[in-house]
C-alpha cells in the first residue's frame, strides 16, 4: 500500500478528480448505448473530426451571448442600484 501513499502524495487533487470522471464516464458508457452516453474516446474522436472553424464559430457566438448577458445585468444593476 505504500504505492498509494506516494500516488496521493504526488498527484494534484485535480488531476485526480478529472481522472475519476472520465473513469466512471467510461465504465457508464459499456452499459449504456452510445446514442444514450458515448464514451470518452468517441467524443474525443468526434470532437476532432468536427470542423475546427465551426467549433471556432458556436464558441464566439456563446461569448458573445455572455457577454451581452452580462452587459444588461451590468446596466440594470447600475440603474437599479
Amino acid at each position: 500500500m505504500q504505492w498509494l501513499s506516494a500516488f496521493n502524495e504526488k498527484i494534484p487533487n485535480r488531476l485526480k478528480s478529472v481522472l475519476l470522471f472520465i473513469l466512471v464516464w467510461w465504465f457508464l458508457s459499456l452499459f449504456m448505448s452510445a446514442n444514450v452516453l458515448p464514451g470518452p474516446v468517441s467524443t474525443v474522436k468526434a470532437f476532432l473530426r468536427n470542423d475546427l472553424r465551426d467549433v471556432l464559430f458556436h464558441v464566439r457566438m456563446t461569448m458573445q451571448r455572455i457577454g451581452m448577458g452580462f452587459l444588461f445585468a451590468m446596466i440594470i444593476g447600475l440603474i437599479v442600484g
